[in-house]
């Protein structure tokens, strides 16, 4: 399968499995009994075997599919022969807000911009995921400057996704990503505390160091608003009328609990948490990361 910022193809299996299989089994076996050039970096798991009417394999579509994981709803593995650092992007709808002229997932984007350029320069592989409610792009983690352009190609024409549900995509990446690296997630967080603090904690099982950058727009932090406002719900078709001097307290005491419970969470499972404001300048963030970065080694 070809591989988006990298020359030539890389290997891929499609396996019909039973119950008991384990993918550091197989890991183990490919090691062992492969050379380097013939192992697969993909591994996708199939419910059955497709064959034609002279009873071969179908390969044609598999190939065609690849590992672009908006196609498949099957599992899928991916070996990282190097230590990589990856961006996760929420790109769902709710992302699109923005209340003085850049939205969450424009400041989204060039914070993952900046922190692909940190990484590349200190000699890590450094790959990007982007998600909805389900992962919609996979860019394997690599230190190459084609590489890096491809990235910021990529996030230069993002598109917004559907509705947030964070718990299926980070059980996803929690089980595609072999190789233990660090993980920098970018969201607005807009889904309940427990089934993010879930997926974060089988991130973490996995072996991966985590930051979490929590992305909000200024208005939703401080409620400015005067007037009676139509508020429009960004993921449905809803719609409120509301006086915002009569909401307004109830609005922040439940914003700040929700923040709270993050952060208590985040700290239970020891991953880093970084609440950004989108009208303030990226500065905060890079620090976070480079602080998180020295203090590992």
């Amino acid at each position: 399968v070809s591989i988006s910022g990298t020359d030539g193809r890389a290997g891929m299996a499609a396996l019909v499995t039973n119950g008991d299989f384990d993918i550091a089994v197989l890991n183990g076996v490919v090691e062992e009994g492969l050379a380097s050039y013939a192992r697969p970096i993909f591994v996708r798991i199939l419910q059955q075997m497709e064959i034609t009417g002279t009873f071969k394999q179908r390969k044609v579509e598999l190939v065609r599919e690849g590992f672009d994981p908006s196609r498949l709803s099957d599992r899928l593995y991916f070996r990282d022969p190097e230590k990589g650092q990856y961006v996760l992007l929420d790109a769902s709808a709710s992302m699109s807000y923005g209340s003085g002229g850049l939205s969450k997932l424009e400041y989204g984007s060039y914070l993952a911009a900046s922190l692909g350029y940190l990484i590349f320069q200190q000699r890590d592989g450094v790959g990007l995921m982007t998600f909805d409610n389900k992962i919609t792009q996979f860019i394997p983690a690599r230190n190459k400057r084609g590489h890096l352009l491809s990235i910021l190609r990529y996030l230069d024409k993002l598109e917004l996704g559907q509705k947030t549900d964070l718990s299926l995509p980070l059980h996803q990446i929690a089980e595609t990503i072999g190789k233990k690296g660090l993980m920098i997630l970018i969201s607005d967080l807009l889904d309940e505390p427990e089934s993010l603090l879930q997926g974060l904690q089988h991130i973490r099982f996995k072996g991966h160091d985590v930051i979490l950058f929590h992305i909000m727009d200024d208005a939703e932090l401080s409620f400015p608003f005067e007037n009676a406002t139509r508020f429009l719900d960004m993921e449905g078709d809803s719609e409120y009328l509301a006086i915002p001097a009569m909401v307004r307290d109830s609005y922040l005491t439940k914003l700040n609990a929700h923040i709270e419970e993050l952060k208590k969470g985040c700290g239970s499972i020891q991953v880093d948490y970084h609440l950004l404001n989108t009208s303030k300048p990226l500065d905060f963030a890079l620090f976070s990361y480079l602080t998180h970065r020295s203090g590992k080694g």
